[in-house]
């Protein structure tokens, strides 16, 4: 099987909207909308996107999702934790085949520093992943905060 994807060049304009949407967020084009000018960017986006549209939501894709914002504020058990791995890994290799997953860690306890009000009963997601065989990891990390869900990529 042949793979292709288009050059990273941004002679040929923008690709699609990233997170946050926003066009007057630092890094954005200056445009009304945040835009990602490579496949990589919007790679990126795009699982995002997926990790935190609920299944159901949207329309005439019922399948496509996660809703990992309401999964971290399910009762933090192991038989939960391993069901979020499971399905990350599933949706993720169903919807976007291009995203390689290396690790996706969902820790019982939020230990990282700043990620969580509540250490104790709080538990984040630590996914490091690449876009296609030659892209560079990437790194998205979800966690509670004041009691709604943010996320960190790096």
């Amino acid at each position: 099987m042949i793979k292709y994807y288009p050059e990273d060049q941004q002679d040929y304009g923008f690709i699609g909207i990233k997170f946050p949407t926003n066009g007057n967020t630092a890094g954005s084009n200056g445009g009304f909308f945040n835009m990602s000018g490579t496949t990589e960017e919007q790679a990126v986006t795009n699982y995002i996107n997926l990790l935190l549209t609920k299944k159901g939501e949207r329309y005439m894709q019922p399948e496509f999702g996660i809703g990992i914002q309401y999964k971290l504020f399910e009762p933090n058990t192991l038989e939960n934790r391993t069901d979020i791995e499971f399905e990350i890994r599933r949706q993720s290799a169903k919807w976007l085949p291009y995203i390689i997953n290396h690790r996706i860690e969902v820790r019982e306890q939020a230990n990282l520093a700043g990620l969580a009000a509540d250490p104790e009963n709080a538990f984040h997601i630590v996914i490091t992943f690449s876009v296609t065989e030659a892209g560079a990891n990437k790194q998205i990390t979800f966690f509670q905060n004041s009691g709604r869900v943010d996320y960190l990529v790096s």
